[in-house]
């Protein structure tokens, strides 16, 4: 008994100590940052139409679909945009910061502390897989005429700086990013067949390390 008890003794002190290292090469590693040249320019007034029905919606954080994803309102969301966003009137509909929950996707063979446009792909189609009924509604609001989808970048979803992410939320959303691109040389606007429109607009998370990756910044 008395050696049972020193054992698991000794195997908790190791775990501690394992945890305490973990933490502590997390934050005392070395960072280098490098520029990627990834970026999302800011909505400019002339941008904004006036008199516009607009509807806000914020933090909806969804995830990867397991069991660190909070979000679990997909039903109430397509509802919301089937019986109220979609409307008569030309509307926009605003997500206003953190849309999507990157820092908490964990994928296999994936860090955490990647960041790159092909760990935000990874992440982002994740999500789109996850959330694919509330992405479906998205794409067929933004498909019907005059109506406009706003993405506000925040600190949780800042990988949409990426410009792999942006095309792949083009994608999933049914818009032409080439094409798009080749006619308002920037992300901020975006036109559909249907002149449907989606556009972004930068935000600066508070981290000074997300910071650096929402103004187009690597870490390594």
């Amino acid at each position: 008994m008395r050696r049972l008890r020193w054992a698991v003794s000794w195997a908790i002190e190791i775990l501690a100590a394992a945890v305490v290292l973990r933490w502590l090469v997390i934050r005392l590693r070395r960072v280098l940052l490098l520029p990627t040249g990834d970026a999302t320019p800011r909505i400019t007034a002339g941008q904004v139409a006036p008199r516009m029905r607009r509807l806000i919606v914020s933090d909806l954080h969804m995830g990867g679909g397991d069991r660190l994803d909070d979000f679990e309102a997909d039903a109430e969301l397509v509802a919301f945009i089937y019986s109220y966003a979609m409307h008569a009137e030309p509307t926009e509909l605003i997500l206003a910061g953190d849309t999507f929950e990157f820092l908490q996707v964990r994928l296999p063979g994936l860090g955490d502390f990647e960041w790159s446009g092909a760990a935000a792909e990874r992440r982002l189609r994740t999500i789109l897989t996850a959330h694919a009924k509330v992405i479906a509604a998205l794409r067929d609001f933004v498909a019907q005429p005059a109506n406009q989808l706003t993405l506000l970048i925040g600190n949780h979803d800042f990988e949409l700086h990426y410009t792999t992410a942006k095309a792949l939320l083009y994608e999933a959303l049914g818009l032409n990013a080439s094409a798009t691109r080749a006619a308002a040389s920037t992300w901020s606007t975006a036109t559909s067949s249907t002149t449907g429109t989606v556009s972004s607009i930068s935000r600066v998370s508070a981290s000074r390390s997300r910071s650096c990756a929402a103004r187009g910044w690597s870490r390594m």
